[in-house]
């Protein structure tokens, strides 16, 4: 059986560069490799001063699945930059923040480093940030770290990925949230 990857890179407009080859192992620390193993590499380069982009990564089997990659419109470009990635089941979006402030992507608003949305899942991660608007809600975290949110037919579950506790409310709700705890919140 065959397998592969495939390199797709957003906003490719003939001043992209790929590079492809091997490397040595990382055996000094946490890494992948052996130490008498070469390990494979792939260099993305703009040829431009500046430049923003992104780029996903996907092994296949026999054959990749149709995949796309565009740049989303914000309400604040100067503030963030958004990329949508579609693949079979697959549909995510970032956003990521370049300046402070409230950073809207369509029904989704949030402050904080970035935001992923798993539109499959019905979830968003908040990264780095203090509050977030998604499905019909606000959340808010104290202090600033990083929120999974997921939303069902019962309501939400609400998982604190900082490294400590969080003050976590919604609505006139809230609760303190160990790191790595889920809060399940029924909503109407």
């Amino acid at each position: 059986a065959h397998s592969g990857v495939r390199l797709t890179v957003s906003d490719a407009k003939g001043d992209t560069a790929v590079y492809t080859g091997v490397g040595p192992a990382n055996v000094d620390g946490p890494g992948i490799g052996f130490e008498s193993e070469d390990v494979p590499f792939v260099l993305v380069r703009r040829t431009r001063r500046r430049s923003t982009f992104a780029a996903a990564i996907q092994i296949f089997g026999a054959r990749p699945v149709k995949d796309s990659f565009e740049r989303l419109v914000l309400e604040h470009p100067d503030r963030a930059s958004a990329y949508r990635y579609t693949c079979g089941n697959t549909d995510l979006t970032l956003i990521v923040s370049f300046r402070p402030g409230e950073v809207i992507c369509g029904d989704v608003a949030y402050r904080g480093a970035a935001l992923v949305i798993d539109a499959k899942k019905n979830r968003v991660i908040l990264c780095d940030g203090d509050s977030v608007r998604c499905f019909g809600h606000s959340v808010r975290v104290q202090p600033t770290g990083a929120l999974e949110i997921v939303s069902d037919t019962s309501g939400f579950r609400i998982k604190n990925r900082s490294d400590g506790v969080a003050e976590v409310s919604i609505g006139d709700r809230s609760t303190s949230l160990p790191a790595g705890r889920t809060w399940r919140v029924p909503v109407e």
